[in-house]
């Protein structure tokens, strides 16, 4: 699906990334970390957590496709779209903490665009209001919020007119 520059690739999600995907949403899960005082209770917290949200995006986006992103073959990142008639949506994008800030996220992001601008898709996604970091990087490829609640900015990204 995505071309991606050496050393960086994808690969489909299998049953046997799940070890990987616990650490990946625990580290995404930052408003959680004030329970990590008993290990085992933030532990069990993150296992159901983590399969609610696994659940949770079956049910919104049963047609979607699971994607690890590597590096040197070494799993760091995870991506989540679900391919409509005439849009991409990104339903998810994690970057794993010692993986970020190296422009991986921005680099999936541009390959997107440019199998979106091939197949002449947008590109939608749904952003957290507080997280600046992510909103930021979106605006910066060309994303453009088109609504927000108090919870979520949406923004669309359309290729540019040749």
């Amino acid at each position: 699906m995505l071309d991606l520059l050496a050393p960086l690739g994808i690969r489909p999600e299998s049953p046997q990334d799940r070890m990987f995907l616990e650490q990946l949403y625990c580290e995404s899960r930052e408003d959680l970390y004030a329970l990590a005082t008993q290990p085992e209770i933030f532990q069990q917290l993150m296992q159901m957590q983590l399969t609610i949200h696994l659940q949770g995006l079956q049910q919104r986006y049963p047609q979607s496709q699971s994607w690890l992103i590597t590096r040197n073959g070494q799993s760091i990142g995870r991506i989540v779209t679900d391919m409509g008639q005439n849009d991409l949506r990104l339903v998810d994008l994690a970057i794993s903490v010692t993986a970020r800030s190296q422009g991986i996220a921005q680099q999936i992001l541009r390959a997107m665009q440019n199998f979106a601008d091939h197949h002449h898709l947008s590109i939608s996604l749904s952003v957290m209001c507080s997280n600046h970091r992510a909103v930021d990087l979106y605006k910066k490829c060309g994303f453009k919020q088109i609504s927000e609640d108090s919870l979520f900015l949406q923004m669309c990204w359309l290729a540019p007119l040749a």
